[in-house]
């Protein structure tokens, strides 16, 4: 009934918006891969929005709904709550789904997208889905190639990963109890985190399933060992505890988990804060929410004395709202004699650490109450000498990660105050920071699969 009422709003939704005016894209671009699957096989979505030449449009930030016209149950991953998106700064304007559509009929089926400001905003793409034919049936195989036999492990929480057929459901069973179900990528390949594995010998058995949910393949048992747990996370509090908060408001963190751990960090808009034991169990420090409006979710990673470490994201969120900025009452304030050098032992630089994330390393650093910017250095790798990369407003530094090979350089950072006066920098750098600037290996993003809806089948013939 839910999900019926859902597509009544948006046809009416539709109907309200159908003359309304144009924005500043023109359309959508929808890249689908492969075009031609079977029924329940998963297929790769890319979604750029552009103009009415087919260029990219860098600027749009808009929500969009997308969604199949043609198979209402197709199903869409999790990060598609409700089938809407917005784009972000960060997608840099092109946004890819892997592995993240399955259709569950056969025919030509679409996915469709539409802007939800303005629903004369959308495109479309279609995809061939056939049923599985019984007599052209490979020869079904699936392997666990981690964890290998009869190793000891120190958490319970592992990712079993394996080969089998490409775009296939599995599943995997935890001492013939548990199981959870999975779906291999274009390459055959999957990964899934098993959680609450309990301390003693345990065994894993991978199965891989047709369109019907029926096993037609198992791999062989696969026997471990848990002799430890890893830390654990308990709960965590901000204070003050606000719906909405104000940009830059300093916010006190408790965060209860497995006590004596080497390390607790919190990652905050791609920020990293250590944590420090407070009483046993209880980890305490202050962030800062970011400047701009969004909600920010917080992910916390721990590590103990044994080199165990455990991420559990999304363990709460941050909202912040946006401050209307006061009209100047036009008074001028008599002039004041300043040295402007006398900011300077004010600019300290402290802390600077690094984090690499899956696709870029974040340099951040403590924030200097008095710095009005930051300005970036790199370390000539010939040399001595240091290169100033790119002044920042913000107590932190995003390097993308690119290229093939692995490669490091340093870092430091000076801080920088300027008003209508002044324009000073740090006397001294920052200490120095390595930073990862190449991957080490490809990276596979596999997106948790959820919501399907199908709706507006009429607007696709006018596209």
């Amino acid at each position: 009934m839910k999900k019926i009422l859902k597509i009544s709003a948006l046809l009416l939704g539709i109907s309200m918006f159908w003359f309304a005016g144009a924005s500043s894209i023109d359309r959508f671009e929808i890249e689908v891969s492969p075009t031609k699957v079977k029924v329940w096989e998963s297929i790769d979505v890319t979604l750029k929005a552009v103009d009415k030449s087919w260029n990219i449009v860098k600027d749009y930030t808009g929500e969009v709904l997308i969604f199949s016209q043609t198979d209402k149950e197709a199903v869409f991953p999790w990060i598609l709550e409700e089938n809407t998106y917005t784009f972000k700064a960060a997608d840099a304007w092109v946004v890819k789904f892997e592995n993240a559509v399955k259709f569950t009929k056969n025919g030509i089926q679409d996915i469709s997208v539409y802007d939800n400001a303005n629903y004369d905003i959308f495109w479309y793409a279609e995809v061939e889905v056939s049923e599985w034919s019984v007599s052209a049936t490979p020869s079904w195989e699936i392997t666990i190639t981690y964890p290998e036999e009869w190793t000891t492990l120190w958490s319970n929480k592992i990712s079993v990963s394996g080969t089998t057929s490409k775009n296939h459901k599995i599943k995997i069973v935890l001492n013939g109890e548990k199981d959870v179900e999975w779906i291999s990528n274009g390459e055959g390949i999957f990964k899934i985190d098993v959680s609450d594995i309990p301390s003693g010998e345990n065994v894993f058995i991978a199965e891989l399933l047709d369109a019907d949910g029926k096993t037609i393949a198992s791999s062989k048992e696969v026997f471990f060992k848990i002799e430890a747990n890893a830390p654990q996370f308990k709960s965590i509090t901000l204070d003050p505890s606000e719906t909405e908060y104000t940009p830059n408001t300093s916010i006190n963190v408790t965060v209860e988990a497995t006590s004596g751990l080497t390390t607790l960090n919190l990652i905050l808009n791609d920020m990293v804060t250590s944590l420090s034991e407070k009483t046993s169990g209880s980890y305490v420090g202050t962030i800062m929410a970011p400047s701009a409006k969004w909600e920010y979710k917080i992910d916390i990673v721990m590590k103990n004395e044994l080199w165990n470490e455990a991420k559990e994201s999304w363990v709460s969120t941050i909202q912040v709202k946006e401050v209307e900025l006061l009209a100047s009452t036009g008074e001028d304030s008599a002039p004041v004699e300043v040295n402007c050098d006398d900011f300077k032992k004010e600019l300290e630089v402290k802390n600077i650490t690094s984090i690499k994330l899956k696709s870029k390393s974040v340099i951040s650093w403590d924030k200097v109450e008095k710095a009005s910017s930051y300005n970036v250095y790199k370390k000539d790798r010939m040399g001595t000498g240091m290169t100033l990369i790119e002044n920042v407003t913000q107590n932190q530094y995003e390097i993308i990660i690119q290229w093939d090979i692995v490669e490091y350089d340093e870092f430091a950072v000076k801080a920088v105050f300027k008003d209508d006066v002044c324009n000073v920098e740090s006397s001294d750098y920052s200490g120095m920071t390595k930073v990862q600037t190449g991957p080490k290996e490809m990276l596979f993003i596999i997106i948790a699969l959820s919501l399907g809806a199908g709706v507006f089948f009429f607007r696709r013939k006018n596209a």
